[in-house]
């Protein structure tokens, strides 16, 4: 551990400014590197979370049915379904590009962790809320994946820090 604190690649990772990017532009030219775990964990989870939340309004009943047949509830899963597809689409695009070491890396990274920060905190918040009370206890495991979102998005940058980024690497 102490050979990793003392090498050149910790010192440009982004642990070594303290886990948060307030000011992206402190770090180096190839951070968007040290996204692409992270950035592909994001679709991931939400998927996960917005399984639990289909698997439980099936299973919740109102009025002698269950809550997932109002149409209110369909509408707010498929649009967090389109959301979430888009999401996967950006990282998996911004995977490829770090891979291949594509010129516009760094865009790519910067545009899907905005469009993936963004919607997995939006998405599973949705989801800690269709659960309903259980969703916030310990009855339930929807809150960790909500709290993981949550601080991901203030360790890796919250999509307003990626979107003053773009503006700097296209010169505005």
């Amino acid at each position: 551990m102490r050979a990793l604190l003392r090498s050149r690649a910790f010192l440009r990772s982004p642990l070594a400014f303290g886990g948060c990017f307030h000011d992206l532009s402190r770090l180096d030219g190839n951070f968007h590197r040290w996204y692409v775990e992270p950035l592909i964990a994001d679709p991931a989870r939400t998927e996960r979370a917005l399984e639990f939340t289909l698997d439980w309004v099936k299973q919740r009943y109102a009025f002698n049915r269950p809550i997932g047949s109002f149409q209110a509830l369909k509408h707010r899963l498929a649009d967090h379904a389109a959301q979430l597809e888009g999401a996967k689409a950006a990282a998996a695009h911004a995977a490829r590009s770090v891979q291949t070491s594509a010129p516009d890396a760094a865009i790519a990274v910067s545009v899907a962790k905005s469009h993936c920060g963004r919607f997995a905190t939006e998405i599973i918040r949705d989801c800690v809320q269709l659960h309903g009370g259980i969703g916030v206890t310990w009855e339930h495991d929807i809150h960790f994946y909500l709290r993981r979102a949550v601080s991901n998005e203030m360790l890796w940058g919250t999509p307003a820090d990626h979107h003053e980024r773009l503006c700097r690497l296209a010169g505005l």
